[in-house]
Parts: C-alpha cells; sequence; structure tokens
C-alpha cells in the first residue's frame, strides 16, 4: 500500500543507479529548469516540509484527499507536476514499484541488515543493486519475451503511408 517515489514514475524508472547526466542537455538533466520556477518548486517544498512536520502522522500521511481532513494544513500529496505552459498543477498517486533501487523490500531490508556494508557494496558493484531489487531478472524476463504484433501486409501499408507523408 506504499505510493511511488517521485522518479518511479518517470520515463528512467527501470535502472539501477548510474550516470545519467552523462550527454544530456540542462533541460533533460533536471526537471525545474526554467528561470523562475526554483523559486514555485522551493516553496512548495516548504511548505509540503510545514504540511509533513505537523502531521501526526509525518511522512506516512495518506496522500487520499478524502484524509486531508485529518491535518491542519490540508492535502499532502505525494508527488506534484506542475504544467507551465497550461499553468495547473497534478497531484498523481501511483503505487510503488516492487523493484525499485531505493524503496523495494529487498532493498530496504539488506540495508537494515548489513548497514554501511551494504552501501559500500553498492558503491562498489555497479550490478549488485540491481541484482537484489529484481531489475535483473525482469530486464532478462523482457529480453526473452516474445511479442507477437500481427500486422500484416495491410497494416505494413499503412505504417509506410503515414511514414511517407510526415515528410
Amino acid at each position: 500500500n506504499t505510493l511511488s517515489l517521485f522518479f518511479q514514475t518517470m520515463y528512467w524508472t527501470v535502472v539501477a543507479p548510474e550516470n545519467s547526466m552523462r550527454e544530456r542537455t540542462l533541460d533533460q538533466q533536471c526537471t525545474v529548469t526554467r528561470p523562475g520556477l526554483a523559486h514555485i518548486a522551493a516553496s512548495m517544498a516548504v511548505e509540503l516540509m510545514v504540511g509533513i512536520l505537523h502531521h501526526d502522522q509525518k511522512h506516512r500521511a495518506s496522500a487520499n484527499p478524502k484524509d486531508s481532513a485529518n491535518s491542519s494544513l490540508g492535502l499532502l500529496p505525494h508527488q506534484i507536476r506542475g504544467f507551465l505552459s497550461a499553468y495547473s498543477m497534478m497531484t498523481p498517486k501511483t503505487p510503488s514499484f516492487d523493484c525499485c533501487t531505493a524503496c523495494s523490500e529487498n532493498v530496504v531490508s539488506e540495508y537494515r541488515r548489513d548497514g554501511f556494508k551494504f552501501v559500500r557494496r553498492v558503491c562498489g558493484d555497479t550490478s549488485y543493486l540491481e541484482e537484489i531489487s529484481g531489475l535483473k531478472k525482469l530486464r532478462e524476463q523482457t529480453d526473452n519475451l516474445e511479442v507477437d504484433w500481427d500486422l500484416d501486409d495491410e497494416d505494413d501499408k499503412e505504417i509506410n503511408d503515414i511514414g511517407s507523408n510526415s515528410d
């Protein structure tokens, strides 16, 4: 029943830690890059932190709007996604990923059991975290997955027509 971490719902979810900034432009490196947005993000972070500190369940507060009555400061969303082009925000609630390299049950139990030895091993062996989180097995399963797209000649012709019309 836990909710996902912010990065679990982004497109890079199924990766172990690596240099994700290599060969990326500034707007691809950070979700808060437009001038002026840092102030908005910082003010929201402060509001959320104050809300968490004042909530009786602290960081385990529900993200359900129905439960916001339990907090004197209102709803405590677990994520806030902003869309500057539409001047809007949304607060998605998504379940956690059971192979998350940060919060999956296997990773948390290994950390609790071994503490800094676990951290040292993760830093020394780039495949270790991927293995204990279950990502390695998941990747192997998807690599071995056979997909029958069931495309016929008519579908191929449609795809080719769409591609030639886009010029």
